[in-house]
């Protein structure tokens, strides 16, 4: 990953929702491009990176119905956007 410029999650912005819809659109790109063959249990362990201190926070604040739910991009990614719409909306 070191020949572009990885995506970085602002929480320090005023419109985290547009932040995120920027993020979330960027890493899709990593996601489906280079890192297309991985498994989805490191494609989260990347999210969890590229999210950074606040957005790991986050992460081990979600709730799952299945512990195997934490390893599934999709299902993360899911619980991300369901965490904006509680957490974010004033």
């Amino acid at each position: 990953m070191a020949k572009y410029k990885s995506p970085e999650m602002s929480w320090s912005v005023q419109d985290l929702h547009q932040e995120w819809r920027r993020f979330n659109r960027q890493s899709m790109c990593i996601f489906e491009g280079p890192l297309h063959d991985k498994k989805d249990s490191i494609k989260v362990s990347y999210l969890k990176l590229l999210v950074g201190d606040k957005g790991l926070d986050v992460f081990e604040g979600l709730t799952f119905t299945k512990p195997e739910d934490m390893a599934k991009l999709t299902t993360v990614v899911k619980k991300f956007e369901e965490y904006k719409t509680i957490s974010w909306w004033p």
